[in-house]
């Protein structure tokens, strides 16, 4: 119950920063609900070594993402890495899609993968990451798309599922 509390805090008042806080203030916003969201996922066992979230596309109302590097996920230093080929993308723990129409090339290398995506929710139908960033009510808030983890091993607690303002099994 703990957790679920922790969870709820850090979402709720970074997604209610928005509500407040500028336009300019949304690229920590986004960086600090991709850095919870990481948090309270679970990644199947690997080696030591850095916590890496690559970038895959910028856009103007994407994460600053800058902001973690060095923070902990997992007892890890997280890395930050830009992304040049959607190939390089199977290096990263997780990926921040800045370009909806890069989605999809970034999905083809990583289909199987445990590497937890990120995007921001586009005017097409089709996901743009398993966790997607939205705009709702002047919030942001954020959907999970299970069935693409599931293929990955990685599993979401139940707590953030809880959290999210909708979960899809597609």
């Amino acid at each position: 119950m703990l957790i679920a509390a922790l969870v709820l805090s850090c979402c709720q008042s970074v997604a209610g920063a928005t509500d407040a806080a500028g336009r300019d203030d949304l690229p920590r916003v986004k960086a600090a609900i991709i850095y919870n969201i990481c948090k309270f996922v679970e990644w199947p066992p690997a080696g030591a070594g850095e916590f890496v979230i690559g970038v895959f596309g910028r856009n103007e109302d994407g994460p600053d993402l800058a902001i973690l590097e060095g923070k902990q996920i997992h007892a890890r230093a997280v890395r930050i890495v830009d992304v040049v080929n959607a190939s390089d993308l199977v290096a990263c723990h997780a990926a921040y899609v800045g370009e909806p129409g890069l989605a999809a090339e970034a999905w083809s290398f990583l289909d199987g993968l445990p590497v937890l995506t990120f995007g921001d929710r586009g005017a097409s139908d089709a996901p743009a990451g398993m966790i997607e960033l939205v705009h709702d009510s002047d919030r942001l808030r954020f959907d999970v798309h299970k069935a693409p983890a599931a293929r990955t091993g990685l599993q979401f607690s139940s707590q953030l599922l809880k959290l999210a303002r909708s979960v899809t099994d597609e």
